[in-house]
C-alpha cells in the first residue's frame, strides 16, 4: 500500500476519493450552459477562469438521487491534456490514505468499480478512489466532448 493525499467527496450515497494531484479547483454548483447532442450524462459547459469546462454529473450516469443543488460543487479535474468537472453533493476532506490498488470496491458501489484504480480508507470506511481518466474516456462521447470545448 502506497500512501497519498486524496479529496474525499459525497455522491448520493457513496463517498469516493479522488487523487489531490488531479484535483485543480473546488467551486460553488453555477448554472451550466447545456451542449447539444451531447450524453444525457453531460449537463453542459461552465466558465472557469476564462475557460469553458465541461460538467459532467455522476448521478445521472449512474442512475442516482441528486441532492439540492444548492448543497452541490463542481470539482474541476485534470485528465492528461483535458480538464473537466464532476458534479458532487459535498466534499468533506482533504488528507492522506493508504491506497490499495488490489482493494475491492463495496458491493454497494459497485457501479464504480470500470472507473477506480483501488480504494482507501477513511474514517473507518471502504470508498473507492477514482480515476479521473477513467471516468472522462470511458465514453467517446465524454472524451469527444472535452477535446471539442477546449477548441471552442
Amino acid at each position: 500500500m502506497e500512501s497519498i493525499q486524496v479529496l474525499i467527496c459525497r455522491l448520493a450515497q457513496a463517498t469516493v476519493a479522488i487523487n489531490i494531484r488531479h484535483v485543480q479547483e473546488i467551486q460553488p454548483m453555477t448554472p451550466c450552459t447545456p451542449l447539444p447532442f451531447s450524453a444525457p450524462y453531460i449537463k453542459g459547459v461552465v466558465p472557469i477562469r476564462g475557460r469553458l469546462i465541461p460538467v459532467m454529473d455522476l448521478h445521472t450516469r449512474f442512475g442516482w438521487p441528486t441532492a439540492a443543488e444548492s448543497e452541490q460543487r463542481l470539482v474541476v479535474l485534470k485528465d492528461g491534456e483535458a480538464d473537466f468537472a464532476i458534479i458532487v453533493d459535498e466534499t468533506k476532506d482533504v488528507t492522506d490514505v493508504q491506497w490499495n490498488p488490489d482493494g475491492d470496491i463495496p458491493e454497494e458501489m459497485h457501479v464504480l468499480q470500470p472507473y477506480a484504480v483501488g480504494t482507501c480508507l477513511w474514517e473507518g470506511r471502504t470508498v473507492a478512489l477514482l480515476e479521473p481518466q477513467k471516468l472522462n474516456s470511458s465514453s467517446s462521447v465524454g472524451h469527444r466532448l472535452t477535446k471539442e470545448v477546449r477548441h471552442l
